[in-house]
């Protein structure tokens, strides 16, 4: 395992930005871009953990295009495409894993936000997932692209393990 964290993300899956971007929808069902303050897509790592330890990686998962919308104090973490949402039948990929945050601690470089068990006052989404955990922004453009970090565990959904986002603006 620990020779696997020191892989890049799409090299261990055999995988190329081009290939995750081509499994990318041509229309995902988001907010209009006139009500976003910031969109980001990311290349997103997604490792396995357990309930109890979420923070800690025990298993490599997929490499997915994640879409992050910050507006306001509210965060939306979209996955888009990955290894792991290819359509076998027919190779299409598919989006329907959404959760979201509330901004808690914002830092020089970075913010830190709460993941929702609930969604946020006004908001309907059918791709919603309920989650317990932590996603910090990195944002500091001078040294570097942005990246996302998380961790957490979806409520409700029959997961009954956790998951980490290594995520990093493409």
């Amino acid at each position: 395992m620990d020779k696997d964290l020191d892989v890049a993300a799409l090299e261990r899956h055999g995988l190329t930005v081009r290939q995750v971007l081509g499994l990318a929808p041509e229309t995902i069902s988001l907010p209009p871009i006139s009500e976003r303050v910031l969109t980001i897509f990311m290349q997103n790592d997604v490792r396995r953990s357990t309930a109890d330890n979420p923070s800690v990686p025990i298993a490599a998962d997929c490499v997915e295009l994640m879409r992050i919308d910050v507006k306001a104090n509210i965060i939306t973490l979209t996955s888009i495409a990955g290894d792991s949402f290819v359509n076998a039948a027919d190779g299409s990929a598919r989006c329907d894993r959404r959760r979201y945050g509330l901004k808690s601690v914002p830092l020089l470089g970075a913010c830190v936000f709460m993941l929702l068990s609930e969604l946020p006052e006004g908001i309907e989404d059918t791709a919603f997932i309920p989650a317990r955990g932590t996603a910090v922004l990195f944002d500091d453009l001078n040294n570097g692209p942005r990246a996302l970090r998380a961790s957490g565990v979806d409520e409700g959904t029959g997961n009954a393990g956790g998951w980490i986002y290594e995520a990093i603006e493409i």
